[in-house]
């Protein structure tokens, strides 16, 4: 079953931040999981909602924490550009991004790589980005393009010599714009 399949996959990233030292939560068993999984399908706890518009966000908002309200114990948000443009959602876990423009504009899709942002160690030992070949190849570049001139730039802040030779290149790729050409002019 795909249930055992997924399980075998958390188990070993489970396993790997444990070893790492990053984390020392234990997962529940394989039995307690499917337990699970068929008490939340039995009560319903599951909610899927649609977010188009400012209109769905408004509704779906939590006014104290400024965050989509998670109404169920598993909560599937299903939208584009209002999704990932800046909308907090507690706890996500999965993430399935399928934008694929001819051209990838590479602070935009930071924005909307918002699986990267801030979350414990043991979310992140079970947090998933489902995409792509295509799109993680760019994803994947995207990550060295930004790692070679970080460490341009560090070079420069403590243990360059301050002459020209020690600025940063950004790296081309074909695929891949730093930024909107009006970005570049500023």
């Amino acid at each position: 079953f795909i249930i055992d399949s997924i399980y075998e996959n958390f188990s070993a990233s489970n396993q790997k931040a444990k070893h790492a030292n990053q984390i020392t939560v234990n997962l529940p068993s394989l039995s307690e999981v499917k337990d699970e999984v068929k008490r939340l399908f039995a009560d319903d706890d599951i909610k899927v909602c649609v977010v188009n518009s400012d209109n769905d966000v408004n509704s779906l908002l939590d006014l104290d924490t400024g965050q989509l309200r998670l109404d169920a114990a598993v909560n599937i948000f299903i939208g584009g550009s209002i999704l990932d443009r800046g909308i907090t959602i507690n706890n996500m876990l999965c993430f399935f991004y399928g934008r694929d423009p001819k051209k990838f504009q590479q602070d935009t899709v930071m924005q909307h790589a918002r699986f990267y942002g801030a979350r414990s160690k043991e979310d992140m030992a079970v947090t998933r980005l489902h995409t792509t070949d295509g799109i993680y190849r760019i994803l994947e570049r995207m990550y060295f393009n930004d790692l070679i001139m970080r460490n341009g730039l560090l070079k420069i802040r403590y243990g360059g010599n301050g002459d020209n030779a020690d600025v940063p290149a950004i790296c081309y790729d074909k695929s891949i714009k730093p930024c909107s050409s009006s970005k570049i002019k500023i």
